[in-house]
């Protein structure tokens, strides 16, 4: 993903077009890369509606990875909240188990994964 991320970015003119030429590069150039800015969403009585755009779906060593492009990965400190809740969100809406899930962010430099099912949330 960073080696493709890096490829992708190189022919990038500004910052505000980076997010979407990242997923098209992707999409085009990575096999395992099937979906890009899939909507999500869910209501649940205890943390109310939840919606967002998952930037890339892949489907690798039998998991669904929901996987998001975040320009300074290292940094960043909410995506694996958010990617839980993608991934939940997802979960809820297609009724395929969360244990076939993981969970990815990565810039052009690093990548970061996770399998939701063993987050542990308090409510």
């Amino acid at each position: 993903a960073c080696r493709l991320a890096s490829m992708a970015l190189k022919s990038c003119k500004n910052n505000r077009d980076r997010h979407e030429l990242v997923e098209r590069f992707m999409l085009c150039n990575d096999s395992c890369t099937f979906a890009s800015e899939v909507p999500v969403w869910f209501l649940d009585k205890k943390i109310g509606g939840v919606c967002g755009h998952i930037d890339l779906l892949q489907y690798r060593f039998g998991k669904v990875y929901v996987v998001d492009y975040k320009p300074g990965a290292l940094k960043e400190k909410k995506a694996a909240s958010q990617l839980y809740m993608y991934a939940l969100g997802l979960s809820f809406r297609t009724g395929v188990n969360l244990s076939n899930f993981k969970c990815a962010w990565f810039d052009d430099k690093n990548y970061f994964e996770f399998n939701p099912k063993e987050v542990r949330v308090k409510w």
